[in-house]
């Protein structure tokens, strides 16, 4: 069998069945981290194919998102914290504007991707 292809079902197997071994009190957080870590492992994958480094910074800052699922989610299940609605977890917790550093982050990754369009678009 293929890796990739062996590394994808296993993956999908983590994500679709490792929460079942936890207590129920917890089974969504691990839900999420496993999902974070699934999403983080295909993220590499890609990036390892194609060697780009044109990927770097989209899959780091999608890394960045899925590592913020998987503090918040390990932060929720060790330290139980009271949460407003529609207020990010750990924003609340830690006075953190993490909306606003992912905001920051598209923004620049919107600008890296429209020059590297535009650069292309003259080169052809």
């Amino acid at each position: 069998m293929n890796k990739t292809v062996a590394s994808i079902f296993f993956l999908g197997l983590f994500r679709t069945f490792f929460y079942e071994f936890v207590p129920g009190d917890i089974q969504a957080y691990v839900w999420n981290i496993s999902g974070a870590a699934v999403i983080i492992a295909l993220l590499v994958m890609l990036f390892w194919r194609n060697k780009s480094y044109f990927y770097l910074p989209i899959v780091g800052w999608w890394i960045y998102e899925e590592l913020l699922v998987i503090a918040c989610s390990i932060g929720r299940i060790f330290f139980k914290w009271p949460n407003t609605i529609g207020m990010d977890q750990l924003s609340e917790k830690f006075n953190l504007p993490c909306s606003f550093i992912s905001a920051s982050m598209i923004a620049v990754l919107a600008v890296l991707i429209y020059k590297e369009n535009k650069s292309a678009a003259s080169k052809s």
